[in-house]
This record gives structure tokens, sequence and C-alpha cells, in this order.
């Protein structure tokens, strides 16, 4: 019974690997089409390994891809995120996400993405990055409320925008706030600034920009002028997160927001906080002494400051 249904798959699968015909009928490109068949060929054989075995597939382990002094380094940011105590506000029972967020991450997907890719991706962006979406708009209401600002003399500045799941959302949940979003990624700004269009949104700006070489800059961003400033990165990777707390630091921001991942990217990126961002209670223990610095220069690699200002 196996055989002949492995005979059968192959037969099925085998048919389609070749059927460009099919694919252009249906405007796939070829090389996606057989990109499909051999994921849904792939996933049909396990399936049947799976029965004819009577015991599920088992992943082996996988070593961990982090090296000592980067997990040196993980451990140092650990410590300092005693200085800036987390206070999370939960969105409240029963709060309809669409209503927070009502801009919708699937709708702003790539329009060539398709297959499998497309599922998972919308997937994900239904059930995870939507809820994200509408909390941190949640968290930076409460943070506005806690500071005792209204959202119309507010500015959020979204750094890493990518393509606008959160500026967008921003613009339209909170029409009187005005919404600054940056990203060195031209292609994704130009999907932000279609849907910036398509919704007539004019609080929000978006704007092409090389966070590196601002920060060389004395003079920071330019920014709407007579409003307070909340700086906020969803997803924003490694050294980002660095660089938005030096941006709201230079420009006295009422607060900041950083959403992590990827605590390894961007090491060009990587500050090293003045003590002035730290606070007091701290003391000497959570200032960086010159053997740190010398410890950060040499993990940002050889040339880093030159690779900063270009």
């Amino acid at each position: 019974c196996g055989q002949a249904r492995a005979e059968e798959l192959v037969r099925q699968y085998g048919a389609c690997f070749g059927d460009t015909a099919a694919a252009a009928a249906r405007r796939v490109r070829p090389d996606k089409q057989l990109a499909l068949c051999r994921y849904r060929f792939k996933k049909e054989l396990v399936a049947l390994a799976e029965a004819l075995s009577g015991c599920p597939r088992q992943r082996a382990p996988r070593s961990p891809h982090v090296g000592f002094p980067q997990r040196e380094l993980l451990k140092r940011y650990l410590s300092r995120t005693e200085a800036w105590p987390v206070q999370l506000e939960l969105l409240p029972e029963g709060s309809p996400v669409e209503e927070m967020a009502p801009v919708n991450p699937v709708d702003n997907l790539e329009p060539t993405m398709e297959g499998p890719s497309l599922v998972e991706r919308s997937h994900y962006c239904a059930t995870r990055k939507r809820p994200q979406v509408a909390w941190v708009i949640h968290q930076l209401l409460a943070m506005m409320a806690a500071a005792g600002v209204s959202p119309e003399s507010v500015c959020v500045v979204d750094v890493g925008c990518g393509r606008g799941d959160l500026a967008l959302n921003l613009a339209v949940s909170l029409p009187q706030t005005a919404v600054v979003g940056l990203d060195v990624n031209s292609l994704s700004l130009q999907a932000a600034q279609r849907g910036a269009e398509e919704r007539a949104l004019a609080n929000l700006e978006i704007r092409i920009c090389n966070i590196g070489w601002i920060l060389e800059q004395p003079s920071g961003l330019d920014l709407p002028p007579g409003r307070s400033l909340l700086f906020v990165g969803l997803h924003c990777c490694g050294g980002l997160a660095d660089a938005i707390v030096e941006l709201a630091h230079r420009h006295r921001a009422l607060g900041f927001l950083c959403v992590t991942c990827c605590f390894l990217s961007n090491p060009g990126l990587r500050r090293r906080p003045p003590p002035a961002l730290l606070p007091l209670s701290q003391g000497e223990d959570a200032r960086v002494s010159p053997e740190e610095e010398e410890e950060w220069d040499e993990e940002a690699g050889p040339g880093a400051a030159e690779r900063e200002g270009k």
C-alpha cells in the first residue's frame, strides 16, 4: 500500500514539475510553480512516512548559533534593562484588535508573494503582527496618559517603519497625532507611502533615513516643533534599539518604546550609552568603563565608526 501511494505521488507531482503551461495559465512563474510542487511533494512524503512508521517526525535539537562573545553581550544588555523598568499595559479584556489596529497588515504584504510563503505570512500577520500593533498603540496611549499629555500634542516617530504596518495604524487610530515613519529601505517605504496616500493620511510623513548617519549629526532629526516626542520601534533589530534610545535622549523625548528582536543584528548601530542615559540610582556600576568601551568597539568590528559615518 505504501509503495503504491509513493508511486502515485511521484506520477502526480512529476507531471506538475514539468507543467510550465499550467503555471503560465495561472500567471505563476515556472520556478515558483516548481518550488511549490517540491514543497507539497515533501509534505506528502513526510506524512506517508509517518503513517507507515506509526510515529511522528521528531526534529533533532539544534545547537545555538550564538557564540561566547555574543552571549556576554546579551548578558550585558539584560543587566542594563534594569535601568528602564518596563511597565506593561495589557489590552483591556475583550478589546477588539480590529478597532485598535484598523489597518490589517495582511493587506500590506508584497503583491508578488504567493504559495506557502503567502499562507504562512498571512497567518503570522493576522494572528501575531496585528495584535502586536494594537498592543503598541495601547501602550503609547498609556504613556501619554501617564505623562499628562494629549494625543494632539504628541509626535510619534516610528524608527524602522518598513512597509508601515505600525505607522499606518498609528495615523488612522490617532488622527490628531503627528506620525513620522523612518526607514532605510526605499522599496518598503514606497508601500508605506502608497498606504498613506490611499487613506489620505495628512498626519503621516514617510522619510527615507539612514539612522547610522543621523546619529553622527549633531542636529539629529528634523521633527515637528512644539510637540512632545515619543520614539517607537516594532521589531527593531539589535543595534536599532540602541539607536532609538539615543535618539530619544538626544531629542529629550517624552519616552521610548522598543519591541526588540534579532538582538545581534545591526552591530554598526550599537551605541555606548552616555552616563546621562542611566539613572543616578544605579551608581557607578551602571556606567560604562573604559575597558567595556574597548570591548564594544571590538564587537562592532574594525571600521565600524567609518561604516556608520557612511
